[in-house]
């Protein structure tokens, strides 16, 4: 396996303080403007957590969002 360097111009992605995330998912489901205002907090790309997964956010256009669930591996 071969390691690449990081790229010291990286910084970390901005986070939600969600540690469950199930209020987080209710809210999710039941206001329409959740994702735009997370969106004007955090920036078009963030982490949070949705019913105890860490998920990454993502913004692109006016009204086109997207997430994805993180993998978690094993820390040894």
């Amino acid at each position: 396996m071969t390691l690449v360097p990081l790229d010291p111009t990286l910084r970390p992605l901005p986070s939600t303080p969600a540690q469950s995330g199930v209020l987080k998912t209710l809210a999710f489901f039941r206001d329409p403007d959740f994702a735009r205002s997370r969106f004007e907090g955090y920036g078009d790309v963030y982490e949070t957590s949705l019913l105890g997964q860490r998920t990454v956010a993502s913004c692109w256009g006016p009204c086109r969002w997207r997430t994805a669930t993180v993998p978690t591996t094993p820390r040894g």
